[in-house]
């Protein structure tokens, strides 16, 4: 494996694992939102939505190149990653 593909490949884990956590953090906000519905509890949702899809984002990104720099080495698909992309390309 290239440099590149390696590099791409613990970036791309690296936002799976974010928004693991994001996930989380949304649930867990969620039900404090149901609890005690306050603006400031309305705002912090909203910015840890659009965290959460300003990694979903730059996820899809990193992917494709992921997917450019794997077909470009001739290396064997990694279809974890593919599937992967498949889900965020439906969701958004």
């Amino acid at each position: 494996m290239t440099p590149e593909i390696v590099e791409l490949g613990i970036e791309i884990t690296a936002y799976i694992h974010e928004l693991h956590d994001l996930t989380k953090v949304i649930k867990d906000m969620d039900k404090t939102l149901i609890k005690e519905s306050t603006e400031d509890n309305q705002m912090l949702m909203q910015e840890i939505i659009t965290r959460y899809k300003n990694n979903v984002e730059r996820l899809r990104i990193l992917l494709e190149a992921y997917f450019f720099e794997e077909e470009k080495e001739g290396i064997p698909t990694d279809f974890s990653f593919r599937r992967l992309y498949k889900q965020l390309k439906r969701a958004y």
